[in-house]
């Protein structure tokens, strides 16, 4: 099998003597190799409950060294102490993002409801629930993202665990697990965890790169970007998780970034050359966006445009919302 042709820069390099078979990790069936991605792990197809998956895989061992330095090693980004990453998550306009609505429309209102997010990283979601009358609660592995929720966030309810770990002190009417599901080697476990979480008839919410349409694509998008991730769910994979949990799927739907499957059906993205002058006006450009002005308007417009308007016209990624009987 040929690599696919990578969307991104970022490719991560794994150890290949630390690499470890595994079985669906789903449904624990064998499944068969389908596709090898940019990094060289090979995408296995799970002909029972739908889900491709990587195996062999990295060890435990290695995701942990690996995201121990995940935002400032591997993906480049401002650190989450860093000002700008505070102001954009305080300006959050909550339904700018559309899984609100949709979860506002579901659970009748937010005013007042336990919510639960898992994996909160920057807070965005802990911000946007608040603003719209949660009681918001956070878990996450990282000390940066428990110190940027508590002193810069204002949200005290904060721990650092793993799901499996988390003990609540009540039920929540709301648990999100948004760009989670498809990172841990186990997240049938942390699936699960998560759903024993909720009061009866409450949500669980997941947002996850969408596999669905990969055997119609020549070169699936979800394949060649965002290397970290060890599997990629699909509509199938969600019906599973919800007879196993024993939940209802409430709401499911395929959004994403249109722009992206231009990319997948075979166009290129042309690159021009650049002239002196038009490298010198880049030079230019660069020193106002450092001007703390700048830097502060174009913190307002990121955060008024997180989700782009368009999203939901795409299919890179599956919003899937489950209810506890």
């Amino acid at each position: 099998m040929t690599p696919l042709s990578p969307l991104t820069t970022r490719i991560p390099s794994w150890q290949n003597d630390g690499l470890e078979p595994r079985n669906c990790p789903l449904c624990s069936a064998s499944g068969h190799p389908s596709l090898v991605r940019p990094d060289n792990l090979v995408v296995n197809e799970c002909e029972v409950c739908g889900t491709f998956f990587i195996s062999p895989a990295p060890s435990e061992k290695q995701l942990t060294d690996f995201y121990a330095t995940y935002f400032s090693g591997y993906r480049k980004a401002n650190p989450l102490s860093s000002n700008t990453v505070i102001k954009e998550t305080l300006l959050i306009e909550p339904f700018a993002d559309f899984r609100n609505k949709v979860l506002s429309t579901l659970l009748g209102t937010l005013q007042g409801k336990a919510a639960l997010d898992v994996g909160f990283g920057r807070g965005h979601n802990l911000v946007a629930l608040k603003k719209l009358g949660a009681k918001v609660s956070g878990i996450d592995l990282d000390n940066d993202a428990i110190t940027l929720a508590k002193d810069k966030l204002g949200i005290s309810d904060v721990c650092k665990c793993s799901v499996e770990d988390f003990v609540p002190q009540h039920g929540f009417d709301l648990v999100t697990m948004y760009d989670f599901i498809e990172h841990p080697l186990f997240p049938l476990r942390a699936f699960a965890k998560a759903a024993e979480l909720l009061s009866p008839g409450g949500l669980l919410a997941i947002y996850t790169p969408n596999a669905t349409f990969a055997k119609q694509d020549k070169e699936p998008v979800c394949f060649r970007t965002d290397l970290e991730h060890m599997q990629y769910l699909t509509i199938q994979s969600c019906r599973h998780l919800a007879n196993a949990a024993r939940m209802q799927i409430a709401h499911i739907e395929n959004v994403g970034f249109p722009r992206l499957e231009k990319l997948a059906s075979g166009s290129t993205v042309s690159v021009r050359k650049r002239s002196f002058a038009s490298g010198g006006s880049t030079v230019v450009k660069n020193i106002f966006r450092e001007l703390p002005v700048f830097k502060f308007l174009n913190g307002i417009r990121k955060s008024m445009w997180a989700i782009p308007p368009d999203i939901r016209q795409g299919r890179y990624c599956l919003f899937c919302v489950f209810r506890k009987a």
